[in-house]
């Protein structure tokens, strides 16, 4: 393991301890040898992270040394691009969340507008929480859409406009202008990542995040690590599963993709084509809807359930994780998709693999892209 591994986990367990740690009570957490310990925390120590106080002795002897963080710590920023919203959060190296904040995706224009828009929604961020740069560590960027995570490029994300074949070098831009470290993730790695690291089922070795919102993707973690994606493999990019005989043109330019049928911008879409004016304006309105009984509501979205479950059961089959977690504004706990969703993707799935894996909607709800961001962006540059 290396030392800057080594150097997360001794920050990890100090930062998770109810009361106060020391390098005893590290060693006993991580399992990591006496001269490890110490020479990792002295070099902390040394760096003003970690603050040494002396406690009072409990019996002859010398007095135990107690370790806390310096509330004078630079502090991380994660930012998560999608189609509607974009996110913002500010934490310390303890992952406790200081601010949250958010605004409207801004409309596209072109490259160099985008990454001022990305810049100045950041440092307007930062003024409402009172906060500047400087006291900023790293930033980390997940964006929805397709990255190159290896060069930091986002390769098409044609829910914000970012068109195939454009390979926007968002990593090295923003590092420009921010003058920071930052890295750039994609949302459902990021989104995964936080849910191992802070949800519900944190540190359950096989889970999976799905996100069922405009587009439908997941985040997939094997044994501890995330499956990372690339351009010419896209791993999770359920919405872009090929239904036969689907005709209906998809954001990505291909026919047939399952986010076309359900999708939340293509749900929409479908109500026109099927029925004419029905004055919903988003998935959420048909949802409400079809509570309320109305027939071609729930005919929408029994489909879009049926296609969705069939999709993910065979994801499931495939990585057989022991969480399954929802996110996106499609999963709510007494909304009519999501409920028939569960319903169906029961029925496609063996009843021991079923009966076997835990299900819910996330704890962390919107904002864990942007917190997984901050903690991915952490990792590279702590």
């Amino acid at each position: 393991m290396s030392d800057s591994s080594v150097k997360i986990r001794i920050m990890d367990a100090i930062c998770s301890m109810d009361g106060p740690s020391s390098k005893k009570s590290v060693r006993q957490a991580t399992g990591f040898a006496w001269n490890t310990v110490g020479r990792i925390i002295d070099g902390l120590v040394q760096d003003k992270i970690l603050i040494e106080k002396q406690g009072e002795p409990t019996h002859p002897g010398r007095p135990i040394t107690y370790l806390e963080l310096n509330p004078d710590n630079k502090l991380l920023v994660g930012i998560a691009l999608g189609g509607n919203w974009w996110r913002f959060v500010l934490c310390n190296y303890s992952f406790d969340i200081l601010h949250e904040y958010k605004i409207l995706t801004p409309k596209w224009k072109d490259e160099t507008k985008f990454y001022k828009a990305i810049y100045d929604f950041i440092m307007a961020s930062l003024e409402k929480t009172g906060t500047s740069l400087k006291a900023i560590h790293c930033i980390g960027i997940a964006s929805a859409g397709n990255i190159d995570p290896e060069n930091g490029v986002l390769v098409s994300a044609s829910t914000m406009g970012v068109k195939p074949g454009l390979r926007l070098p968002l990593q090295q831009e923003m590092k420009k202008l921010l003058k920071k470290p930052v890295l750039i993730s994609i949302s459902t790695v990021a989104c995964a990542w936080a849910e191992y690291k802070f949800g519900e089922y944190a540190e359950i070795r096989n889970l999976i995040s799905v996100g069922i919102s405009i587009g439908i993707r997941a985040g997939i973690i094997i044994d501890g690590k995330p499956l990372i994606t690339s351009p010419d493999r896209p791993a999770g990019s359920i919405g872009h599963t090929y239904i036969p005989g689907n005709k209906r043109q998809c954001v990505c330019g291909r026919k047939g993709c399952l986010e076309a049928f359900s999708g939340g911008r293509s749900l929409v879409k479908v109500a026109g084509e099927l029925y004419g004016k029905t004055g919903w304006e988003c998935a959420r309105d048909i949802d409400l809807a079809a509570q309320d009984g109305d027939i071609r509501a729930k005919n929408i979205l029994t489909r879009a359930a049926r296609l969705d479950a069939m999709c993910i059961a065979f994801v499931v089959q495939l990585y057989r994780p022991e969480a399954l977690v929802f996110t996106g504004g499609q999963c709510v706990e007494d909304g009519f998709f999501y409920n028939t969703f569960l319903e169906k993707l029961k029925r496609f799935l063996p009843e021991d693999v079923a009966a076997s894996m835990r299900i819910s909607i996330s704890k962390i709800k919107e904002y864990g892209n942007a917190i997984g961001a901050a903690r991915l962006a952490f990792e590279k540059y702590f």
